[in-house]
């Protein structure tokens, strides 16, 4: 994906214009997944930002239930928000785990705020107002940006685990088996340098902890600003519509449900590989429309969590569904605070093999002399990332 600072039209005293946006996502059956975590113990606004993540980086109704029974509640969950996560998705198996700590958080205070509420919803001139503060806010975005290093840790998990197939009596060691039994297992584990710099990103792997201390290609790419572009550049013709309010972090966001039709839109998924003119090969991209939702501060128009799915794959398509999940969170730079991602997660499913990738970046730095990085041919390539 490539975002390019300076190159937005005017729209309403915002500039804003767009580059293209691609995800990669490798076709060999999967790279990545989440493993369940420990015992943790969490608040109903964090509960429900789990299962509206889940739903989209997630589709396995069961597994999300199992690791709903892993989670202890600090506050009153009432069945009027359970409804709510219902209607927003959450399966059968989720909406049974979600009643049994109904009654296990019945004791308990309820949140201070509501997680979740549907109404009052506001009016026409007020959501056009906020979508509009939200289009300068993404048209001013990337050009706030300085030329920035951050270092990202990748976790890469999948569906399924390789056992050996046994031959006769004996196993062969060396011959193994696929075998998806509906757990996260995890693939690779890696830090690796991020660098934004000239409008685009690069990377460098620095540290693998994976199973063969192999890199593993990464499931998606350019989180630093593509994903902002490709909802909110006015090119794509995207269309809001009210969904909710919901409380992130102690504040009430403005959540609108969006569409990008697949005329305009410039998201594709790599689905393998392709032969180009010259008998190489070359990566195969699918062009996919996507909607998704959009969660945003109602006073400035802040963008603090997108959540994406793309449209129209099939069974009969490489891949038969892909999401993502990015929040936001500020950032020092220098002396300056910046509103970046700091945490994303990427999902795709090919048949019945799922992967997952979760990645937290950290250790924001000026891009300069005196952090600088050498990225050798990565920083050479051209087209979008």
């Amino acid at each position: 994906m490539l975002m390019r600072r300076g190159l937005f039209g005017l729209l309403n005293g915002c500039r804003i214009d767009g580059g293209p946006m691609r995800v990669w996502i490798l076709c060999f059956l999967g790279l990545c997944a989440v493993a369940a975590r420990a015992d943790r113990y969490i608040d109903v606004s964090q509960l429900v930002a789990t299962i509206t993540d889940a739903v989209a980086v997630d589709r396995n109704d069961e597994r999300i239930a199992q690791s709903l029974r892993k989670v202890h509640l600090t506050e009153r969950l009432a069945l009027e928000t359970v409804e709510l996560l219902k209607r927003m998705g959450a399966g059968h198996a989720t909406a049974q785990a979600l009643e049994e700590l109904v009654s296990q958080s019945a004791g308990l205070a309820p949140p201070a705020q509501a997680p979740l509420a549907a109404v009052p919803a506001p009016s026409d001139a007020e959501q056009a107002e906020m979508t509009a503060k939200m289009r300068c806010y993404a048209a001013e975005y990337i050009a706030r940006f300085p030329d920035f290093i951050a270092t990202e840790t990748v976790h890469q998990y999948h569906n399924y685990q390789a056992v050996p197939v046994v031959r006769g009596s004996s196993w062969a060691r060396e011959d193994k088996g696929l075998v998806i039994d509906g757990r996260w297992h995890i693939s690779d584990s890696y830090e690796a340098e991020v660098a934004y710099v000239a409008g685009r990103e690069n990377y460098k792997k620095i540290a693998a902890k994976g199973k063969n201390g192999q890199h593993v290609d990464r499931v998606s790419l350019g989180e630093f600003g593509g994903m902002m572009e490709e909802i909110l550049d006015p090119s794509r013709v995207a269309t809001f519509h009210w969904d909710r309010w919901q409380t992130l972090g102690g504040t009430r966001m403005a959540v609108f449900a969006y569409r990008v039709p697949f005329d305009t839109s410039r998201y594709s998924i790599c689905c393998g590989e392709a032969r180009g003119p010259d008998g190489k090969a070359v990566r195969a991209y699918v062009k996919t429309a996507h909607r998704g939702l959009i969660f945003v501060d109602p006073r400035s128009g802040a963008v603090m969590r997108l959540i994406l799915y793309a449209e129209g794959l099939d069974a009969g398509a490489p891949m038969n569904a892909a999401g993502l999940v990015q929040e936001y969170g500020e950032v020092s730079i220098g002396e300056s605070r910046y509103l970046l991602p700091v945490l994303s997660t990427a999902y795709v499913r090919a048949a019945r093999f799922e992967t997952r990738e979760e990645i937290e970046y950290r250790g924001h730095r000026k891009f300069g002399a005196e952090a600088a990085i050498d990225f050798g041919d990565a920083a050479k390539e051209k087209g979008p990332r």
